[in-house]
């Protein structure tokens, strides 16, 4: 938790928005505002990226900002980041979405 001139910043990692514990104790502590940096390709759990993290925000009463990366990354090949970031208040409402970037394959040599 980081307490800052503008608001309480709480952070919670990739995978963690899946479970309501660690929002709840975010909550808890007093958070304002909680972001969540991601790392999710399609097809794993795309369908639950704008529906899991708004209901947090309404949950907990604070805004969310989901940030997920874009493109794809080699030499791994995991598949592509859909991107798709977002900023949610605490009713649920989308204050402002990222769109799906298209990137070129990093390669790491």
């Amino acid at each position: 938790m980081f307490d800052t001139a503008f608001a309480k910043i709480g952070v919670y990692i990739c995978y963690d928005r899946h479970f309501p514990e660690g929002a709840r104790l975010l909550g808890l502590k007093g958070a304002e505002i909680v972001l969540n940096p991601s790392a999710t390709v399609a097809g794993l759990s795309e369908y639950l990226w704008k529906l899991e993290q708004p209901a947090h925000a309404v949950a907990n009463g604070y805004y969310v900002g989901a940030i997920n990366r874009v493109g794809v990354e080699g030499p791994w090949n995991m598949g592509e980041f859909y991107g798709q970031s977002y900023l949610v208040d605490p009713r649920g409402n989308f204050i402002a979405m990222g769109s799906v970037i298209k990137m070129k394959s990093l390669s790491v040599k």
